[in-house]
């Protein structure tokens, strides 16, 4: 990806026809490959949730049924998407997950529920309806410390069970632990492993619901700078903020030391990793400088507010909007170092996509392959990052139209 530009392709790319023809014209690129399974795909009409099945619906026999409060806008959705396939196998359904009833009439026959809607306040119930009616489960969602703790709690009914539980999907998070599990698998040792992530987007042509505006702004309010330095996890001061270099045009970029949670199983699976991270590039001046140091500051004083996290993500909204230019991409960059055949060894591993929206579909719709094939199917509760196979994963992300360049 160095030395590529996502300039001028960014500054094409506008709203949701652009996004919904990428979408066409990657998930045509090979032909159905995976498991019969019926799955119920909430959110599925949203910027997310109609990628994932516009790229899982060709690779598959799954019958689809995009589930959300508006059953006009997931009947248009699954007309558009059926249109591209030999039989209608993506069908439509008003769900609303806070009514129990509904939830469960919804689950019957169901063998898989993907949560792609920001219900993260109904995590509990979504996936304790999951369990009742004997189907898997997978998110994606942002990495919260509610949504953790509460399936935490099903973690033992979960595995005895046998049910196949996974939390995390997408790019992020999704990937960041991936590409550090990908990049041990060229080492002897993998001693240092750095994952910086850049994310442009062309705000205005997307919608987003309250609901996901106010968990957005939770994931600040959770915001934790930890990395992984000789073997501890430390919080780093601005001083020590690095920086990272990304493709044409963005160059170099000041990023942000970000915790996930799939970040914090790495040791345990690399026992030679003594430093790790994620680091983020910011967004725009005004959400950098003024939203989100602003923001931490109100949540120190009122962290339980309902109606300051409205008035916060209200704010965020704007400015992420107001605000955005192209060119649009999202970029995920991993500098890695070890030993090799006793020798010192660097490895650089890039991926990339002008539509943050596809690269995080096409994310999970390789995992959900792998769970459909069988290939993935272990029985307990997992992140996708620390389960997926990951040279699948980069395979499925070249193939569904993203950069992936590896450097030794």
């Amino acid at each position: 990806m160095r030395g590529s530009s996502y300039g001028q392709v960014g500054e094409r790319h506008r709203g949701t026809r652009q996004r919904r023809r990428v979408l066409r014209r990657t998930a045509l690129a090979r032909g159905p490959m995976a498991g019969d399974d019926h799955i119920l795909l909430i959110g599925g009409y949203g910027n997310l949730g109609r990628g994932i099945a516009s790229l899982l619906a060709p690779r598959s026999v799954a019958r689809i049924t995009l589930a959300g409060r508006n059953g006009d806008r997931a009947a248009a959705a699954a007309a558009a998407i059926n249109k591209d396939l030999p039989t209608g196998r993506v069908e439509a359904r008003c769900l609303d997950v806070s009514d129990g009833d509904d939830l469960k009439a919804a689950l019957k026959s169901v063998d898989l529920v993907v949560v792609a809607a920001g219900t993260i306040e109904h995590a509990g119930k979504v996936a304790a309806a999951a369990l009742e009616a004997g189907a898997d489960y997978f998110d994606v969602q942002l990495s919260s410390l509610q949504k953790h703790d509460v399936l935490e709690g099903l973690r033992q009914r979960i595995e005895s069970e046998g049910r196949w539980f996974v939390s995390d999907g997408g790019s992020h998070p999704g990937l960041p632990a991936a590409l550090v599990r990908h990049a041990s698998t060229h080492f002897d040792s993998l001693e240092t492993a750095q994952v910086a992530m850049l994310m442009q987007l062309d705000w205005r042509s997307l919608e987003f619901s309250p609901t996901t505006i106010e968990e957005f702004i939770a994931e600040i309010r959770d915001y934790q700078p930890l990395v992984l330095q000789h073997g501890k996890w430390q919080a780093l001061g601005w001083r020590d903020f690095r920086r990272f270099a990304f493709a044409a045009p963005f160059g170099e970029r000041t990023c942000t030391p970000m915790f996930l949670h799939e970040m914090a199983q790495l040791p345990s699976l690399i026992p030679d990793l003594h430093e790790t991270g994620l680091h983020v590039a910011g967004f725009n001046w005004f959400v950098d400088y003024l939203v989100l140091p602003f923001s931490l500051a109100a949540f120190k004083i009122w962290p339980k507010s309902r109606r300051i996290k409205r008035a916060l993500g209200a704010l965020m909204h704007w400015g992420l909007k107001a605000f955005a230019k192209p060119p649009y991409a999202m970029i995920m960059v991993l500098e890695a170092n070890g030993r090799r055949a006793g020798r010192p060894a660097s490895l650089r591993l890039e991926i990339g996509h002008e539509d943050a929206y596809v690269l995080t579909a096409a994310a999970v719709t390789s995992c959900l392959l792998q769970r459909l094939d069988g290939s993935l199917s272990q029985p307990g509760l997992w992140c996708q990052a620390t389960v997926v196979d990951t040279d699948r994963l980069l395979n499925d992300l070249r193939d569904m139209g993203a950069s992936v360049r590896v450097v030794n």
